[in-house]
């Protein structure tokens, strides 16, 4: 963590990714959910918020002590490695959604190729509003008010009908919000990504398919048929499909 004492009053603030929390994650996605985000003066901005210092003690600091302070959050622009899952719920009027675990430990096959699909349409339009289906993909409510901790739950069963619902009350969160959301979809797929070398290696004829492409390919072997397939976890679906690729080069 990053420290500073102001006043003789210590203040703390992540100094990585993984050190983010619910606020920490939602105060970078508003700084970096716009252009102008990437500007010296919102990463200061974005300094004063995580560490939580007051405006009126942060007003005091000269503009170098300012600089310095955000030269610590340097991090942001650097690669997203968020492994968590910060953002654990989504919270609209009385309602409460229950995003994924850790490292979408609880993401089935049928998820992914959703999520990577709006992700595809984002990187070509830009536009916020699409990461609406995202946040309605990811999030859910919980199947009954049994809860476990706070903020976890049982999620109710992904159905696209459902999230395509949920969809158009989402855009009307908050952009940085949705994009908070992308933000922990990047991070924790970099992981997905990493740890599955073979299937993610590259190459025209791989960027040609979709992951319904791919799932379809490898169902009616050990999982099932499709509809079967697809409600696999992803984790366990793309290990068994990283090990056959890399046996196929030996």
């Amino acid at each position: 963590m990053n420290e500073a004492t102001l006043n003789n009053k210590k203040f703390v603030a992540p100094s990585s990714w993984n050190e983010l929390n619910d606020k920490g994650v939602l105060a970078v996605a508003k700084s970096l959910c716009h252009e102008e985000g990437k500007s010296t003066e919102a990463r200061i901005q974005l300094a004063r918020e995580l560490f939580g210092i007051p405006e009126k003690l942060f007003s005091q600091l000269n503009p170098a002590q300012k600089v310095h302070l955000s030269l610590l959050f340097d991090w942001v622009g650097l690669d997203n490695n968020l492994t968590k899952w910060p953002l654990t719920t989504i919270r609209q009027g009385s309602k409460v959604y229950y995003g994924p675990a850790d490292k979408l430990q609880d993401l089935s096959g049928d998820e992914f190729r959703y999520c990577e699909a709006v992700l595809a349409k984002y990187w070509n339009s830009k536009n916020v509003n699409d990461l609406a289906d995202l946040t309605a993909i990811l999030y859910r409510p919980a199947v009954s008010f049994s809860f476990t901790k706070q903020d976890t739950a049982e999620r109710q069963k992904f159905n696209i009908k459902n999230s395509n619902r949920r969809s158009v009350s989402f855009c009307r969160l908050p952009d940085y919000i949705n994009y908070a959301v992308l933000l922990c979809y990047l991070g924790n797929r970099s992981l997905i990504i990493k740890s599955h070398p073979h299937v993610f290696s590259g190459g025209e004829s791989n960027e040609k398919k979709t992951w319904t492409d791919v799932l379809l390919n490898i169902s009616g072997t050990k999982f099932g048929d499709y509809d079967k397939t697809i409600t696999q976890n992803i984790w366990l679906l793309l290990r068994d499909l990283d090990n056959t690729i890399a046996a196929t080069k030996k």
